[in-house]
C-alpha cells in the first residue's frame, strides 16, 4: 500500500478571481483552479467563496492536508488570519472576522490543517526563491505593480523586512521619490503611469487606423 503523502492548499484571493491549486512539499501542484473573488459581496458570500475553493481543492487533493497557505493583500492581520481591509473596494465586508475559524466551520475536512497567511506579494516572493526562476539565487526582490506597487525582499529563501538597503517592511512604495513617493509613479493609480497608458492606446489607435480594412469594419 502506498502511503500517504502530505499535501497543502494554495490560495491567492488577491486579484479579481481567486486562484488555487494543491502542492506537495516538492512544489508539485495539480492544475490551478480559477473563479471570480466576490470581494465586494457580502461577508456570508466572500466566506462561503473561499470555502468552496478548499473544499473543491480538498476533494482533489491526493495525500493528506497538513496546511492551507493563502496569499492575501493588506491590511491584513496575518499573524491572526484577520482582515483589516476598509475603504479599498475590497473584502470591506469581512473586516475584523477570523478567516481559519470561519473557513473550518464550512470545510470540516480542514479541521485539523494549520493554516498560515502571507502578503500576496511575499507569496509570490517566496515561491520564486523556492520553486521559481530565482531558486538559485542568494537574494531577489519582487516587485508587482497593480493598485500599488507592491515589493517584498527575500534573501536565503526567506522573507527579509529590515536590514541594509531594506525599507520598513520590505515596502518599496513609500520611498521619498521626485515630488512625491514611488507608488505615485509606479502603480495603476499613479498620474505618469495612466499618461504612459494613455500614450500607448493613443499609438495602437493611430495604428489601427492606417488600416483600412479595420476601420471599415469598426464604422459598420
Amino acid at each position: 500500500m502506498r502511503e500517504a503523502k502530505d499535501v497543502y492548499l494554495l490560495l491567492d484571493v488577491g486579484g479579481t478571481e481567486i486562484k488555487g491549486c494543491v502542492s506537495d512539499a516538492s512544489g508539485r501542484k495539480t492544475k490551478i483552479r480559477k473563479v471570480p473573488s466576490q470581494a465586494q459581496k457580502t461577508a456570508e458570500k466572500i466566506l462561503d467563496n473561499f470555502a468552496a475553493v478548499c473544499r473543491e481543492l480538498a476533494n482533489e487533493a491526493d495525500g493528506i492536508i497538513r496546511g492551507v497557505g493563502m496569499a492575501i493583500p493588506g491590511p491584513f492581520d496575518y499573524e491572526h488570519g484577520i482582515s483589516r481591509m476598509q475603504g479599498l473596494n475590497k473584502y470591506d465586508a469581512i473586516y475584523g472576522i477570523p478567516l481559519e475559524m470561519e473557513i473550518k466551520v464550512r470545510v470540516p475536512k480542514l479541521k485539523e490543517a494549520k493554516f498560515l497567511f502571507l502578503h500576496d506579494i511575499e507569496a509570490f516572493a517566496l515561491g520564486e526563491s523556492w520553486y521559481g526562476t530565482c531558486c538559485e539565487a542568494e537574494k531577489i526582490l519582487c516587485v508587482c505593480i497593480g493598485t500599488g506597487a507592491g515589493s517584498a525582499f527575500v534573501e536565503h529563501r526567506k522573507p527579509v523586512k529590515t536590514g541594509n538597503g531594506v525599507p520598513e517592511n520590505g515596502w518599496i512604495y513609500q520611498i521619498p521619490f521626485r515630488q512625491g513617493i514611488l507608488d505615485d509613479y509606479l502603480s495603476v493609480r499613479g498620474r505618469p503611469f495612466w499618461k504612459m497608458i494613455e500614450k500607448k492606446r493613443t499609438e495602437e489607435f493611430m495604428n489601427i487606423q492606417k488600416n483600412t480594412e479595420i476601420m471599415n469594419y469598426i464604422r459598420k
